[in-house]
Formats: structure tokens, sequence, C-alpha cells
């Protein structure tokens, strides 16, 4: 549960037995990004332009009807060590309803399994005051989506 004193945040390690290069790359190419970022039985399609200010899209459906998705902007990309995103969150109604704005950076180390991925999603606070109940599952989100990207990577 998020504190109503701090601003919310989810921090999420996690070991990959992959190197940093290819857990890198899955969340930059759109054929892989629509195998795994998606909770659940939720479908998706992706349109990344993988450069610094360039934008990255998620859209998400249930039976073929939207499910809202992630609408981003590439804010550093330094292959295969860092990349961050100034991140949306899109309702069903994608850019015709709200979006819900915060930040989301991942951190890729070398260990001797593969490779550590450190992911620190903060500045979630318009969408816990919007939806409070989305906010809280933002973690499990997370959580969910990086065991299919275990799936597709190693």
């Amino acid at each position: 549960m998020f504190s109503t004193l701090l601003a919310p945040s989810v921090r999420i390690e996690r070991t990959f037995r992959a190197p940093p290069e290819r857990v890198f790359d899955a969340w930059l190419d759109p054929g892989l990004v629509t195998k795994w970022m998606a909770p659940g039985s939720i479908t998706a399609r992706a349109e990344i332009d993988a450069r610094i200010g360039g934008h990255y899209r998620v859209f998400h459906a249930i039976d073929g009807m939207s499910a809202g998705g992630f609408d981003a902007r590439i804010t550093d990309l330094d292959r295969p060590r860092c990349l961050a995103f100034d991140w949306g969150f899109w309702g069903p109604e994608r850019d015709q309803g709200p979006k819900y704005d915060s930040r989301l950076t991942l951190t890729f180390a070398v260990i001797p399994a593969g490779t550590r991925l450190l992911l620190v999603h903060d500045k979630l606070d318009a969408l816990a005051a919007a939806q409070p109940e989305a906010a809280e599952s933002v973690e499990f989100g997370w959580q969910d989506v990086f065991n299919k990207l275990a799936l597709v990577i190693e």
C-alpha cells in the first residue's frame, strides 16, 4: 500500500538468465514487447521509436476491446546499462481520456547468473489520486510481466 506521506513508487529487482544486451533489447523490440508487456490474458501491440525523445506506446486489448496501455517518451537510452521513460498510463479511451504521468527507470547490471534488472517506477501521484486501485496494482503488474519477459528471453 502506498503511503500518503510519500510520493507513490515501486522498486523491483529481478534476475534474468540472459545477458544485459538481450534483456535491454527486449524492451525496445516491438515484436518482443507484444509478447510480454501485458498482464494476465491481455494482448498488446507496440509502437517504439528507440531513441532519446522517441515515443514508446503499448496498446492493450481484451477480446478485441481497448483496455488502455502506456504512452511514454524515452528520456535515457544507454545500451545495455540504463533505459528511462516519462511514462504515461492510458485508460480504455486511450488519448481521448485522461493520461496519468509517471517516471520509469531501468538499470541493467551484469551478474554471474546473467542480468540484474532494477526497475524504479515513481511519480505515480496522479494515478494514485485518480485511481488508487490501479496504483496499488502497479507492482503486481510489473511482477507479472517480468514472469512473461523471463519466458521470452531466457
